[in-house]
């Protein structure tokens, strides 16, 4: 009784959350409905979006799980109507033995298949001592194989052929390396310690010879940033000609200076985020708030987020197809 009453307590809480939650975004949305038509505006309704968006992930993931811990609550409750439907165990199933202590029908017969386990296991050992001989004759067969082995390495890097990507541009052909179990893929990204040349960071291969150091950028939400500053290389590159130009046209405008919002030739580019990878949380990604925006999106998000982020990585590998040289490339989020 006391554990029905706890259930009922919960979900009633539950709910009680749920309703007070709608209500909460209803009245924001009513009021907005009558607020002034300005800048602000447009803000505190993509708070109210953003707020409704997120309520409702959440929810959706809580129906999602709560459907599977029924649906196995459901099985288990079939499982204990089976057992109980089942005839009783005749008595003496568990009986007491002379010296008082508690047994069970067949326990001698599984005493005696431990004992043959065991015997059986004492058997094993004495081989192991007999294949030491053989074990030696292994290891020098390993050392012979070393050649063979560099021979296997080789052939990997030739196990390359040119395939028509499913689902790409007709007749596009890629020649890029052939696996024929997904196992065998190593991770996309590795630790480097760095050189003389290339800093020490997070990298990935695009195709053969091509390496690219992962940028970590700012992140910016183009709702609230309208200027979307330096997240654009500036057309003059560097900041002294830029200066000039902007001084130029001025003077001979009879005008103010006018301010440059473009990043200049070794400034850090922003990137501006997209509400149509991850709606509530636009600038997803950005540094400062990536630990706590993390928590917050779910797998939906993240498979949005990949549909742009890996299809913009494979078509810049194809582009690399056609340039022999080898490159690295570092400071991405320079301009």
């Amino acid at each position: 009784m006391e554990f029905k009453t706890n259930i009922d307590t919960a979900t009633q809480e539950y709910i009680k959350t749920l309703n007070n939650q709608f209500s909460f975004i209803v009245s924001h949305i009513n009021k907005f409905q009558l607020c002034k038509h300005d800048l602000l505006s447009v803000q505190n309704g993509h708070d109210i979006v953003n707020m409704g968006v997120y309520a409702l992930k959440n929810i959706k993931t809580h129906i999602k799980a709560l459907e599977n811990v029924l649906s196995d609550c459901q099985d288990f409750i079939k499982e204990i109507e089976d057992d109980l439907s089942q005839p009783q165990k005749e008595d003496g199933f568990v009986f007491h033995t002379k010296n008082g202590m508690l047994s069970y029908k067949g326990r001698d017969f599984i005493q005696a298949v431990r004992k043959s386990l065991n015997d059986s296991k004492k058997q094993d050992l004495n081989k192991q001592d007999l294949n030491k001989y053989t074990d030696k004759q292994d290891l020098n067969k390993q050392d012979l194989n070393k050649y063979t082995d560099k021979q296997d390495l080789n052939k990997q890097d030739l196990k390359q052929d040119t395939y028509i990507i499913p689902n790409f541009t007709p007749n596009y052909k890629v020649k890029i390396p052939y696996v024929d179990s997904l196992k065998k893929i190593p991770p996309m990204f590795h630790y480097y310690d760095g050189d003389e040349v290339n800093p020490k960071g997070m990298y990935c291969c695009l195709t053969k010879g091509v390496y690219a150091q992962v940028p970590f950028p700012d992140v910016i939400d183009p709702v609230k940033d309208h200027e979307k500053h330096r997240s654009v290389k500036c057309k003059y590159e560097t900041k002294e000609e830029c200066n000039y130009q902007r001084n130029k046209i001025a003077k001979h405008y009879n005008s103010q200076l006018r301010q440059c919002n473009f990043a200049h030739k070794g400034e850090n580019l922003v990137k501006v985020g997209n509400s149509a990878k991850c709606s509530f949380i636009p600038n997803f990604g950005n540094r400062e708030t990536l630990l706590n925006d993390i928590k917050k999106v779910c797998l939906d998000d993240i498979k949005t987020v990949l549909l742009y982020g890996l299809h913009d990585v494979a078509i810049s590998a194809f582009w690399f197809h056609n340039k022999p040289e080898s490159i690295t490339l570092i400071d991405l989020d320079k301009a």
